[in-house]
């Protein structure tokens, strides 16, 4: 877990933090789609008995979280989507060189391509210091400083080795759905967003969270200067946890 231990506790927050398909211990679906994680999420809350819920999408859980939005407003409270991973097509829109990483835009031409790079990431793991070094050197100023901290690191390698404890493959199709059409309209989901996004973001670039601020009726941006991919999560969720807890109103942004 990359948050401080105690910080849930102190916020009054009970998190469920389920694995999708074919990572962690969840059972491999062949082509699942993204329209059927609410289904799988509402099949959790109710036997949960868990009626009404507020929502958070972090990095590629962005995607789900808004298709869960989207599919029970009924249930959902308020969502939070920090650092999100918007739909792909927007890149198209953007300079090259503020495109952020190659991960998504791999998947977006080919399952097979990002297959083999999960599958180099997953051999990467025997030599976490070395795997470790090579995210490093991609990262901005404030990712790295995050994830120089001791037990912050220990917890990036513990979720890696949790979502590939079933191999590649699962990591390799998640990536694959994202990248690919939705399956509906940002402007469909009313009910209210929040987006915290840093602007020095390099995994997903700033201009994802802009063009999801934009489609989005009911939704607000929240820009961190200096804020990078994995900081936002670590160094804000505070301030995060509070819009879902306490929500306020807002108007569009």
């Amino acid at each position: 877990d990359l948050l401080e231990p105690t910080l849930l506790q102190r916020a009054h927050v009970r998190a469920i933090v389920p694995d999708r398909p074919g990572i962690g211990l969840s059972t491999w679906r062949a082509h699942r789609k993204l329209s059927e994680w609410p289904t799988d999420v509402a099949a959790l809350t109710a036997a949960l008995k868990i009626e009404r819920f507020a929502l958070m999408g972090v990095s590629g859980g962005a995607p789900y979280a808004l298709a869960c939005a989207r599919a029970m407003p009924h249930r959902i409270t308020r969502t939070a989507i920090v650092s999100g991973i918007g739909p792909l097509e927007v890149l198209d829109t953007i300079p090259r060189q503020e495109q952020g990483q190659s991960y998504f835009q791999l998947a977006r031409r080919s399952y097979w391509l990002v297959r083999a790079v999960t599958w180099l990431m997953e051999r990467g793991l025997r030599q976490p210091d070395k795997l470790m070094a090579q995210v490093y050197a991609t990262m901005p100023p404030a990712d790295q400083a995050t994830l120089s901290d001791p037990r912050t690191r220990q917890s990036f390698l513990n979720l890696l080795h949790e979502a590939f404890r079933q191999g590649s493959h699962g990591l390799a199709w998640d990536a694959t759905i994202i990248a690919r059409p939705w399956g509906f309209a940002l402007h469909e989901i009313k009910l209210p967003i929040d987006l915290w996004h840093g602007d020095a973001d390099r995994n997903a670039p700033l201009a994802m969270g802009g063009y999801m601020a934009e489609q989005l009726p009911n939704s607000y941006l929240h820009i961190l200067p200096g804020e990078g991919h994995f900081s936002v999560a670590v160094r804000q969720m505070t301030t995060i946890l509070q819009t879902l807890v306490v929500p306020t109103d807002f108007a569009a942004g």
